[in-house]
């Protein structure tokens, strides 16, 4: 993270994966613009397409009118008098592009491909991971309504793998069971738009307890049963 002048503080972009599951690829690449003055490659169109032209997703986005006349209008929003209207459109515009089966299961191969990177660095390094699988409402909802979660095949390679994980999914279903006023009153418990409010932070903090206990040897002293 950078701070600029004007001390807001603004993220650099990060290395990333290609995956292609026709052919099994799981390929890593380094950050494209890891410091403050190659951000503004970003602003470049001709930078841009050079360096993602063989890029898949970007293909797909950089060919898609949907897409493209939202992200104009956005671009044109100075004259525009509810600009943040035209954010929320060009944002749908993507959204709409990353929702569909086959981008839900690249994100789940790459998902589960970067978790076998890194135990294997946890036992070269004698270290332990306990994953945290962490949800927002949209999903919250569909599971809650008895719908089908989206990243079973996630789940079902956590466990096949024996790895330790807290699944925020089924305990919140869990919790939901003992709760009696709808869908809309339990998220304003415990969420702020999408993101926890200090209420669902200490629900995440006590679901990971339980599991993080199981983990830790020796264990904390007011968990010692001597």
């Amino acid at each position: 993270m950078f701070r600029s002048d004007t001390d807001k503080a603004f993220h650099t972009t990060m290395p990333y994966v290609k995956v292609d599951l026709t052919q099994n690829l799981f390929a890593e690449y380094p950050n494209p613009c890891p410091t403050e003055d190659s951000i503004y490659n970003l602003c470049d169109v001709d930078w841009l397409y050079e360096r993602f032209k063989d890029d898949d997703v970007f293909n797909h986005l950089y060919h898609n009118r949907k897409v493209q006349d939202a992200a104009r209008r956005m671009i044109e929003k100075s004259s525009i008098e509810n600009p943040k209207d035209q954010d929320g459109e060009f944002l749908a515009a993507l959204v709409e592009q990353f929702i569909s089966p086959e981008f839900s299961e690249k994100g789940l191969y790459a998902t589960m491909r970067t978790i076998e990177l890194i135990q294997d660095y946890a036992r070269k390094n004698n270290k332990k991971v306990l994953y945290v699988f962490s949800y927002g409402t949209p999903d919250l909802e569909i599971h809650l309504k008895g719908g089908e979660r989206f990243d079973q095949t996630l789940i079902d390679f956590m466990n096949k793998k024996n790895l330790p994980y807290v699944d925020m999914l089924e305990e919140h279903a869990d919790d939901y069971k003992r709760f009696s006023a709808g869908i809309e009153a339990y998220f304003d418990r415990y969420f702020i738009k999408h993101k926890y409010n200090p209420q669902g932070n200490d629900f995440q903090a006590f679901a990971i307890r339980e599991k993080l206990l199981e983990m830790l040897e020796p264990k904390p002293l007011p968990y010692r049963e001597e």
